[in-house]
This record gives structure tokens, C-alpha cells and sequence, in this order.
């Protein structure tokens, strides 16, 4: 089914409260057909792909395999541009552990030196050390074992930061390590808590020049914007309106901190 573009948010969100999952798929290749399938026959859910002709729908996407062929040509020049220009790229490896296409070119940003920060959940970095990782759809399957080991390996191999996010989030620079606590569970409740949290990486980059220090106030932001959201809620309430209020959440906090003091240079 083609999602309205429109209105995705809310319709990941209706999956998401389901207790579903998903991928997020924009187009489809012959390899993902294989994995799709593999998916499926491992956690035995229901797809439309049941009653779907896989021949017929990959010529019916051809048009938007090279439009997203284009659109990843224009991420990686964007990335080589800013990277020659000292200007933060930070990476959220949505879903890689689940897609071969989204690994290869995640792994070529990577291998290229293009990275400043990444930021995903353990199964996708995980994945980016091209170790055998699980998730369900994008989201990781909460078994985390070693989130410290990743984030301190994953950092030094691409030598950059890695920020491994979970019930316990675990930053590094491949020298140092920074292992925080916060949030609330009903982030894993909504559809786009990591993506948001790695846009807060992304602006607070833009005020200091450490990106360890950057991706670690990033997640203490959406961890403390998740603990006052979840205790604006009443009884009544529920994940859409924590999402809500999520954006409350990060507005008092950034307010009552101001990020723009994080950089001594830059005058207000």
C-alpha cells in the first residue's frame, strides 16, 4: 500500500501502538524481496506481500529505485562537502540491519570518512560492524549485551563518534566513553524517538565543536524531554499524547539550559 506522505507519522504511529513493526521500505530492489520474505518466515507476521505479485511491483518501482539512487548521490556529495568544509555530518542508520541497501551505502559514507557522528539503536550498530545483528522492522530487539563494546569498537574502526542508544545509551570517540541513563519506555512507544534524538545530536554540533560532547547532550536532552512529557501525562493519556508533549519536553529543556552557552564564541 502507498502511505500518503502526509500523513506517515501518524499511520507509523497507529502500527507502532498495535504493537506492530515496521520497516519503512520506499522502494524495492530483488534483494529486498529475499529479505522480506526471510523476515516474514522468521517472526511469522502477515504482510500484503502475501497477495502481492513481486515481479509486477519491482517493474512497477523502477522509477523509484533510481530516484533513490539519485537522492543517495546527493547524500554523499552533501556529506563530501560538508566534511571538506569542517562542517558536522551526523548519521542515523535507520533500519540497516534489515536492508542490504541501506548497509552497503551506510557502510560507504562510513568507509569514505565522511561521518562525524553516528547515532542508531544496537542492532544497527551492531550491523555497521558487520556483526550479525536482529531487530524487528528498524527498531533493535532490546537484547543488548555488549552496547559499551559496540559504541568504543564501531567509533574507533570509523574514527568517529557512535552513540548507541537504548534503555542505556552508551557514547563514544573510539578514546573516551560516556554511559547515560534517562529516558522513559514509553519512547519505545512512538515512531521517530531515535530519529528526533539524533536531530538534537545534529543541532547541538552545530554549537560546540566536540562532537562526543554534542552527541551526549543530544540524548540527555530527549532523556530528560521524555521524563517531563511522561509526567505531564494523565491517566487518560497514552502514546499519542506523549509524543505530543514530547515537543514541550524538549522545548523546556533546551530553554532552561540554553545550548547556545555550550559555545563560549558564538555571542547571543
Amino acid at each position: 500500500e502507498n502511505i500518503n506522505l502526509v500523513l506517515q507519522n501518524y499511520l507509523l504511529l497507529v502500527i507502532i501502538v498495535l504493537l506492530a513493526s515496521v520497516i519503512m521500505l520506499y522502494v524495492m530492489y530483488k534483494g529486498q524481496k529475499k529479505e522480506l520474505q526471510a523476515l516474514k518466515e522468521k517472526y511469522d507476521f502477515f504482510t500484503q506481500g502475501d497477495n502481492v505479485n513481486w515481479d509486477e511491483l519491482l517493474t512497477k518501482t523502477l522509477t523509484e529505485v533510481r530516484a533513490a539512487k539519485a537522492k543517495m548521490q546527493a547524500m554523499e556529495t552533501a556529506a563530501a562537502s560538508a566534511k571538506n568544509k569542517g562542517i558536522t555530518v551526523v548519521l542515523d542508520p535507520v533500519g540497516v540491519m534489515a536492508s542490504k541497501l541501506r548497509l552497503v551505502f551506510a557502510l560507504k559514507l562510513l568507509n569514505e570518512g565522511l561521518v562525524t557522528i553516528v547515532r542508531g539503536n544496537y542492532a544497527e550498530c551492531l550491523a555497521l560492524l558487520e556483526e550479525k545483528a536482529e531487530g524487528r522492522g528498524v527498531d533493535s530487539n532490546g537484547n543488548v549485551t555488549d552496547g559499551l563494546r559496540v559504541a568504543k569498537d564501531a567509533a574507533e574502526k570509523y574514527n568517529c563518534v557512535f552513540a548507541v542508544t537504548g534503555v542505556t545509551d552508551y557514547v563514544s570517540n573510539g578514546k573516551q566513553a560516556l554511559v547515560l541513563t534517562g529516558g522513559h519506555e514509553l519512547l519505545t512507544q512512538i515512531t521517530g524517538a531515535g530519529c528526533m534524538t539524533t536531530t538534537l545530536c545534529a543541532c547541538c554540533a552545530a554549537v560546540t565543536k566536540d562532537p562526543l560532547l554534542a552527541a551526549a547532550l543530544g540524548i540527555v536532552i530527549m532523556g530528560q524531554a521524555a521524563e517531563l512529557a511522561a509526567g505531564f501525562m494523565e491517566t487518560k493519556d497514552g502514546p499519542g499524547m506523549f509524543k505530543t508533549r514530547l515537543f514541550d519536553g524538549v522545548y523546556h529543556v533546551t530553554t532552561k539550559w540554553n545550548v547556545l552557552h555550550l559555545d563560549p564564541e558564538r555571542k547571543q
